[in-house]
């Protein structure tokens, strides 16, 4: 069985180096029980986010500025598939991004959701 997982690894690495870490953890240490790892990120561009795609993660593009439908649609597609999602977003996030993001992890019919 392949088991894909979708990380929030949160702002910055600065600001919150915890999700740079779990990022890290699934990529490298739990790799042969996650085949897939997809990392979203505000900058895929980023040297953090490029440096965690070249340990093999896929980057999504999440910016948690995004708003109402829009929010929600692009959430739908960062966790399309996926059966385990690691919300790491720092607590300081907004109300209205914790809600789309369960929601969004709801819909995506993973099997589990760990925060």
């Amino acid at each position: 069985m392949i088991i894909s997982t979708a990380i929030l690894p949160g702002s910055h690495p600065s600001n919150n180096p915890a999700g740079n870490h779990i990022s890290h953890a699934f990529l490298v240490h739990f790799k042969p029980s996650f085949h897939t790892v997809r990392v979203l990120t505000r900058d895929p561009s980023s040297a953090v986010a490029q440096a965690l795609a070249a340990q093999g993660a896929q980057l999504r593009l999440f910016d948690s500025a995004r708003e109402g439908l829009d929010l929600a649609r692009s959430l739908d597609e960062a966790l399309d598939g996926v059966d385990v999602v690691v919300n790491a977003l720092p607590g300081k996030t907004s109300d209205q991004v914790k809600r789309a993001v369960v929601e969004a992890a709801a819909r995506s019919r993973a099997r589990v959701y760990i925060l």
